[in-house]
This record gives C-alpha cells, sequence and structure tokens, in this order.
C-alpha cells in the first residue's frame, strides 16, 4: 500500500488513533485526526504527539475534514453511525480499519487458523496469557529489529506470575 504523499483521516484521538496517526505521518502521508471531543479534554494525545505533523478537527465533526482525503481509518471506539464515517463512505473515500492498515505492513505473513468447532488454540487466562503473550512480543521484535528488548516493567500491583512469565521468556523484570 502506498502511503507517501496520500492524506489519511484518522478517526478518534485515543491510543489507536494517536498510534495509527503516527505511524502514518512516518511513512510519508499528510494526516488529519477529528475527535468529537475539545481540544482541553485531549491534552494528553495531543502531547504525545507534539512534533508530529498533524492537522486536528476537534469538538466535533467538521465534515471539511474529509476534503482532499484518501483514505479514512476509524478508531476502533468510532461508531459505525458517526456521521464522518457515514459522509466517507458515500462520497467513495477509502476505509481501512486500524488492524487492516496494519496487516498491508507486516512483514511476515498472517495466518489465521478458523473453524474448529471442537477445539481451541487459544491459550488459557492468567499465567499462560502472559506468557503467550510475551513470547509472541518476544518473536515479533526479533523478526522486525532483529535483537528484540530484554527487560519487561511490570507494575507494582502485579501478581506473582508476571515475573515468572517474563524470566520464562529470557527477559528481565
Amino acid at each position: 500500500m502506498e502511503i507517501d504523499g496520500k492524506r489519511f483521516l484518522v478517526l478518534g484521538l485515543a491510543r489507536t488513533g494517536c498510534e495509527c496517526a503516527r505511524f502514518l505521518v512516518n511513512r510519508g502521508a499528510q494526516v488529519s485526526v477529528s475527535d468529537r471531543r475539545p481540544e482541553p479534554e485531549l491534552k494528553q494525545e495531543m502531547a504525545s504527539l507534539a512534533g508530529v505533523s498533524i492537522d486536528y478537527y476537534l469538538g466535533g465533526e467538521d465534515r471539511s475534514a474529509l476534503t482532499g482525503v484518501d483514505c479514512v481509518i476509524p478508531s476502533p471506539g468510532v461508531p459505525a453511525e458517526n456521521p464522518l464515517l457515514r459522509a466517507a463512505v458515500a462520497r467513495g473515500i477509502a476505509v481501512l480499519s486500524e488492524i487492516e492498515l496494519a496487516h498491508r505492513f507486516l512483514p511476515v505473513p498472517l495466518v489465521a487458523i478458523t473453524g474448529m468447532d471442537a477445539v481451541t488454540l487459544e491459550p488459557a487466562a492468567g499465567a499462560q496469557g502472559e506468557l503467550t503473550g510475551l513470547l509472541v512480543i518476544h518473536a515479533c521484535l526479533k523478526d522486525t529489529q532483529g535483537n528484540p528488548r530484554k527487560k519487561v516493567l511490570i507494575p507494582d500491583s502485579a501478581h506473582g506470575t508476571n515475573p515468572a512469565s517474563v524470566s520464562l521468556t529470557g527477559s528481565q523484570v
């Protein structure tokens, strides 16, 4: 997918919206962000994007944000009934979820195994889920960066399985 020089509108400035905007700008896109919340309620999000070249449409749903846009990326919390999202679809502007956007840039194939009625490949919750998540993150960083990070930050409120899971991956707490 060609991003350089394209215009994107990210709907919603929560965590996913911030990261999608940063991802797109870092690849040469012109990015605008729209959020219903007014600027005073978005200080933390905007501070996290300081220095990133983004146009903001805040405190409403200004349809002028769609002018010249090639693609809209709605954050997961943006409802399908959102007026800007509906207007983008009506105008024939491409709409991609953040997962679909990410998928187009994965350095390795994404494989899904579905349709098995009698079994699941999903790890159980708790320690198994923690360990699986850490192993996936470790493998992804190794594949994409060659040398995965070796330190994992754990909050003081974490229970005992967290440090144990970290040590099983060969990382440090």
